[in-house]
This record gives C-alpha cells, sequence and structure tokens, in this order.
C-alpha cells in the first residue's frame, strides 16, 4: 500500500526525523524553526506535521527544542498585575 502525504503527517517518528533534519541543515542548534522559515524552504509538508501535532509549541515541547522567540502562554496578560510586574 502506497504512503499517502496524510499518513506520512500523521506519523510523528516521520515528523520527528524530518524536522531534525531541517534544524541540523540550517544548524539552528536545538531551536524550532520559524513558520516562516519554513514557508521560506517551501516544507509545507512540515508546517502540516506541525498542525496535526498540536502546533509549532506542543511539538517543539515535546522534542525538548527551544522557541527563537519565547512566547508567553495565552492569557498571561489578563492576570491582574502582570503588566506591572513586567515593566517595573
Amino acid at each position: 500500500m502506497k504512503t499517502t502525504f496524510d499518513d506520512m503527517t500523521a506519523d510523528f517518528a516521520w515528523l520527528e526525523r524530518e524536522l531534525l533534519a531541517f534544524i541540523d541543515e540550517r544548524e539552528l542548534n536545538g531551536v524550532m524553526p520559524s513558520l516562516e522559515s519554513l514557508r521560506s524552504a517551501r516544507r509545507q509538508d512540515l508546517l502540516d506535521g506541525l498542525e496535526r501535532h498540536g502546533g509549532r509549541r506542543a511539538v517543539a515541547e515535546r522534542l525538548g527544542l527551544g522557541l527563537a522567540i519565547p512566547r508567553k502562554p495565552y492569557g498571561t496578560w489578563q492576570q491582574p498585575g502582570k503588566i506591572d510586574r513586567e515593566l517595573l
């Protein structure tokens, strides 16, 4: 039976292998590539795989990769006093 694109991107082992190869080729040293860098490299397969497995942040956490630009979790800025503490 022939492997389809959907089967391929649904397989986390495939995503891990391809993503780590991409990171090594670009010498990103354990940092998850940005979505823009994946688009620029025309790696729609990796973009689809990331989406299927919970998004860039979830996959980075699962693989122990850092994010180039760490983001605050959703809802951080709605916490009372959080903005004041961050600015001071």
